[in-house]
């Protein structure tokens, strides 16, 4: 443009000004044209700075709430720290407590299944010492039976000396011959009396002790929350052989002899059959 201008003005430019000239107008003009890209990237250069500027202001606040929320957030779990370590101390305390005392119960649970074990062989003891008691009282009753056969022979054949009259040394002889056997079975009797009174009566102490050891022993169990289930097992393997002597025990002390029954007092037997009477006899 500056080229033909100067040309209508009659001036001669020079090949090489006017090459130069050309350049300087080319280079004007990218120049120009780099201005206004420059131009449009600052401009966009300054919206995204202002949206940088507001991004950061909204971070900053949303940092600002997160400090607050992590402040609370320490806050509550140094709280709750503290409160997981007192009930931590309390349950640890609490634990050795019921350790302690569990451990205490065990071992009164131990000792009462040893006395009821000793109880039981006392009882299963008394059991066979009562049937060989039985035993004995039925050879006696055997032998009573017998001696009362011999006293009525012998009776008849007084009566018969009686009747015919024989010599009195002879009826005296048989008489006292009688009077002894009758002495000696009368002591018999009373021996086996005594010895029947002194069985039962062992017999029903250890009833007694057994029951006392059966309601320790429940109250023990009762007191056990969660040993309980153990115990019972443990019991229930061994509540077999247990229930079966101690319900052996009961009827055997509870159903007496055939042959046999109580009066007022538990300690005196009376024979179903006629007592003998010393110095009686039969009429007739």
């Amino acid at each position: 443009a500056q080229l033909a201008a100067a040309s209508s003005f009659g001036v001669i430019v020079p090949t090489d000004t006017a090459r130069r000239i050309a350049d300087l107008e080319s280079q004007l003009a990218r120049s120009q044209i780099d201005l206004q890209v420059a131009r449009d990237r600052q401009s966009a250069l300054a919206s995204e700075l202002r949206e940088s500027a507001t991004f950061h202001k909204a971070a900053q606040a949303e940092i600002a709430r997160l400090d607050a929320a992590i402040k609370r957030k320490n806050c509550r779990l140094r709280t709750l720290n503290d409160n997981y370590e007192r009930r931590l101390r309390v349950a640890d305390t609490t634990i050795a407590t019921h350790t302690a005392e569990l451990g205490r119960l065990q071992d009164r649970v131990s000792t009462l299944d040893r006395n009821l074990q000793k109880a039981s062989q006392r009882a299963q003891a008394a059991i066979s010492q009562r049937d060989q008691a039985r035993a004995a009282h039925i050879a006696t009753q055997d032998r009573v039976s017998a001696a009362r056969d011999t006293i009525a022979r012998l009776e008849k054949r007084i009566n018969q000396v009686e009747r015919s009259q024989k010599s009195r040394q002879d009826f005296e002889f048989a008489l006292a011959t009688l009077q002894q056997e009758k002495d000696a079975l009368a002591v018999q009797s009373d021996e086996l009396l005594g010895q029947r009174g002194e069985r039962f009566m062992e017999v029903t102490d250890l009833r007694a002790e057994r029951d006392q050891a059966e309601k320790r022993l429940s109250s023990i169990a009762s007191l056990l929350p969660s040993a309980a289930g153990h115990k019972r097992t443990r019991s229930g393997s061994e509540s077999p052989t247990s229930s079966a002597r101690t319900s052996k025990v009961a009827r055997s002390t509870s159903s007496p002899s055939p042959d046999w029954r109580f009066e007022s007092c538990p300690c005196v037997w009376i024979l179903d059959r006629a007592p003998v009477c010393r110095g009686s006899r039969p009429e007739g």
